[in-house]
């Protein structure tokens, strides 16, 4: 089910699905509220870390310049998650969450609502993800100068079209990109990212890094101006810190492998689907009237959600290896 998984990456996975899943999305259905200062940052860290994993794994393609190449690797995506994408994006429009817009509809299924506004609740960090995709095996030439210069010339598509369109494009797209290009690169020359693990002061450096700039936040914004910027600089020195802290864990803590691989397995079902799931249980818990403590609410939302992306996740590739059997026999 996981082979050939690196451990570590995969716990970093499973820490930011803990937060974007186990808290961040599910504070919607408590009573209570539970945010606090620095919340958003976190789930910006989080958020930016799913982006860096997700160039990281699809550095292990490779591209020979031809469209067998890509229709090959798009083929692979679309079995992956698309098909659990279509489904999610037409239940989200089933119970609600798009109104009656028909053209958000349209633009998440063709992952074109990153640069067609508005985005759509959850589904909209796939959709930029799917828009990534088009432009990997470009971004993946082995020449340097060709991959950068693509990238480049990406970004500034996207830079052109935020102050073309009356809307513009969403903003999140200026730190996914280089997050995502950040992971493909590393992906490719393993030693950067491996700089955390082999060197432990690297990793030391990384973390104390993170909390001098976590420090600057507290110091008031109107007596230095430049920390409004910082939030874009932390997000790289933030996933080094998670990294380096994932690569501990399951370093010193061998048993929490046994947690971390069927979280890792299921997490692209329960990003997917955890919404639904928590509207069904706040609903269920309304109607009869069960008001739990905030942390047991959180615990048992997101264990159920857990179990039942679980069993989605198992049925669809089942389903997908089922039908690729079958239309190789064919």
């Amino acid at each position: 089910m996981m082979q050939g998984r690196i451990k570590y990456l995969d716990m970093a996975r499973c820490i930011a699905l803990l937060w974007i899943v186990g808290f961040w999305h599910l504070q919607g259905s408590l009573t209570n509220d539970l945010s606090f200062w620095g919340d958003m940052d976190i789930t910006c860290i989080m958020v930016g870390l799913f982006m860096f994993l997700s160039g990281f794994f699809m550095s292990k393609y490779r591209f020979d310049g031809t469209w067998k190449s890509f229709f090959s690797f798009m083929q692979k995506r679309f079995k992956r998650f698309y098909i659990l994408y279509m489904i999610a994006t037409i239940l989200f429009f089933g119970i609600g969450y798009f109104g009656e817009k028909w053209m958000v509809v349209f633009t998440t299924l063709t992952a074109l609502s990153t640069y067609i506004l508005p985005q759509p609740l959850t589904l909209w960090f796939i959709s930029m993800l799917f828009s990534f995709y088009f432009v990997t095996p470009f971004i993946m030439k082995h020449n340097i100068y060709y991959a950068s210069s693509s990238a480049f010339l990406f970004f500034m598509l996207g830079y052109t079209l935020h102050n073309l369109l009356p809307g513009g494009i969403d903003y999140r797209f200026f730190w996914c990109f280089p997050l995502y290009c950040l992971g493909l690169y590393s992906g490719r020359r393993k030693w950067l990212i491996e700089l955390l693990r082999r060197k432990v002061w690297g990793g030391i450096f990384t973390v104390l890094l993170f909390l001098v700039f976590l420090a600057l936040y507290v110091i008031p914004i109107q007596q230095f101006p430049v920390v409004r910027h910082l939030h874009i600089c932390i997000l790289p020195i933030g996933i080094g810190c998670v990294l380096f802290y994932s690569y501990l864990c399951v370093s010193y803590l061998p048993s929490v492998n046994r947690i971390v691989e069927p979280l890792a397995y299921c997490s692209m079902s329960a990003y997917l689907f955890h919404r639904p799931i928590y509207l069904l249980l706040s609903t269920i818990c309304q109607y009869w009237r069960i008001d739990l403590p905030p942390l047991i609410t959180m615990c048992l939302f997101f264990s159920i959600c857990i179990f039942c992306s679980y069993l989605i996740q198992i049925g669809y590739d089942r389903a997908i290896s089922k039908v690729t059997k079958n239309l190789r026999v064919k």
